[in-house]
Formats: C-alpha cells, sequence, structure tokens
C-alpha cells in the first residue's frame, strides 16, 4: 500500500513537474495532448484520493475494533483483579477465624481444668445442677425450694 502512494504521489510530481512545450501545431491537430495529460491526471488523482479514503475508512474500523477489544480486556482484567483481592480478604478472615477458634478452644480447656480443680464448696451452682439432674427436678425449681420465704 505504501509503495502505491508513493508510486502515485511520484507520478503527480511528475506531472505537475513537466511544462508543455510547444509543438508545431499540424494542421487539423489542436491541443488534445495536453487535454489527454489533463484528463489522466484528474482520473489518477480521483483513484489515489478513492484508495486513502478507503484505507481511512478501514483504519478507522480497526481503530473502533480495537478500541472496543481493549475495553473490554480492560473490564476483565478488572473484574479479575477485584475477585484476587476478594479471594485474598476472604482468606485472611478465615485464617484469622481459625486462631481465634483455637485460641478459645484452649481457653475453654483451661476454664474447664480450673473449674474442675475447684473444691465443691466452691461450686455450688454445679452441686445442685447434679442434684437436680439425679431428682429430674430443674435447678431454678431447686433454687426457688431453698428460698426463705418460699
Amino acid at each position: 500500500e505504501e509503495a502505491k502512494q508513493l508510486a502515485l504521489a511520484g507520478q503527480r510530481a511528475s506531472f505537475e513537474g513537466k511544462t508543455p512545450t510547444k509543438k508545431k501545431r499540424t494542421p487539423g491537430k489542436g491541443g488534445h495532448s495536453d487535454k489527454l495529460v489533463e484528463r489522466a491526471f484528474a482520473d489518477r488523482q480521483t483513484r489515489h484520493d478513492d484508495a486513502i479514503k478507503s484505507l481511512r475508512r478501514s483504519h478507522d474500523a480497526k481503530l473502533v475494533a480495537l478500541k472496543a477489544s481493549h475495553a473490554k480486556e480492560l473490564t476483565m482484567v478488572t473484574t479479575a483483579i477485584s475477585l484476587e483481592k476478594d479471594q485474598e480478604r476472604a482468606a485472611a478472615v478465615n485464617d484469622a477465624l481459625r486462631e481465634a477458634e483455637k485460641i478459645h478452644t484452649e481457653r475453654m480447656k483451661e476454664r474447664t481444668f480450673v473449674i474442675e480443680g475447684r473444691t465443691p464448696c466452691k461450686t455450688p451452682g454445679r452441686e445442685r445442677a447434679a442434684r437436680a439432674t439425679t431428682d429430674n427436678v430443674s435447678p431454678e425449681t431447686l433454687a426457688q425450694r431453698a428460698a426463705p420465704g418460699a
């Protein structure tokens, strides 16, 4: 394409650079050769302009397609990045929750050990609950019975 354009430009320059020479006019022949040259130049110029317009249209169409493609790719990449960040955040939250659960489990084990190590006199509620389950009576009922004025 570029070679064609250069060739057309060279032809135009060669036409423009020529100066008409005066030839001997023979009877019956007018200035037909000058008109033919002008007509040929005009035809080539028209073809050249049409070729440039066609190239411009196809180039513009390619640009529109590329812009649409790039916009689509940008949207896809942006979505992928946001999903990746969301996954990273979710993984961090899950890790933190697992760690908190481990700490809670360890503390509950320590608490159970401390409670089990107490003497029965220090845990009256547990004794009442144990008696209530054996008697099949709720601790609240037992507490109401034991309260003065009941």
